[in-house]
């Protein structure tokens, strides 16, 4: 597991002259496919927070980002005084920039892969609270017999209650709506007894 740190303007800078002398050597395929979880090279990582701290410098926000890669998959960690403002109402403003960032990465500049960005590791509370509330409403399916609807979830949450409930016995998931409304249904398999 690899972590850097770098604050501030000064660090990228003196990484600026490594990315130039690679991305010579390097030749980076176009893919159509946004939704690639090709791991980034170390390049294309220090890229990539570039990339970040320009958007967050843009937005005049007073933050920290640090990186880790845990099984070739990227998270770029972001903290600070002001990191409460990227989060937003359910973490709408953080899907947000999350979505321009991995967009910029992959139109403009040609990297092949998925970095995902968590602040003040509202991502993990997140998923852990989705996780429960998922095995909860299961049980209650379960005891009850129905099918429990979900509040409306925007594609990771949904996919992280497909995933958790996956694996137990006598239930299964479904996704049904479109757009905002789109939500997951717990099914129970076995009626009530």
């Amino acid at each position: 597991m690899n972590e850097y740190n770098l604050e501030g303007k000064e660090k990228i800078e003196n990484k600026k002259d490594e990315i130039e002398e690679n991305e010579e050597n390097e030749e980076i395929e176009e893919s159509e496919d946004e939704t690639s979880l090709t791991p980034l090279s170390e390049t294309d990582l220090l890229k990539s927070v570039k990339v970040l701290r320009e958007l967050l410098d843009r937005m005049q926000v007073d933050v920290v980002i640090t990186t880790k890669t845990q099984n070739d998959a990227r998270t770029i960690f972001i903290s600070g005084p002001d990191s409460g403002l990227l989060v937003g109402k359910q973490g709408q403003t953080l899907d947000a920039l999350h979505f321009i960032f991995n967009r910029i990465l992959h139109r403009k500049l040609g990297i092949n892969g998925f970095v995902d960005i968590d602040v003040d590791g509202y991502r993990s509370r997140r998923e852990l609270a989705i996780k429960k509330m998922a095995i909860e409403l299961a049980k209650k399916a379960k005891k009850e017999g129905k099918v429990i609807p979900i509040q409306p979830m925007n594609a990771r949450d949904r996919r992280i209650v497909h995933m958790t409930l996956s694996g137990m016995k006598d239930i299964k998931t479904e996704s049904e709506g479109s757009g905002k409304d789109r939500h997951v249904k717990i099914i129970p398999l076995k009626s009530k007894d």
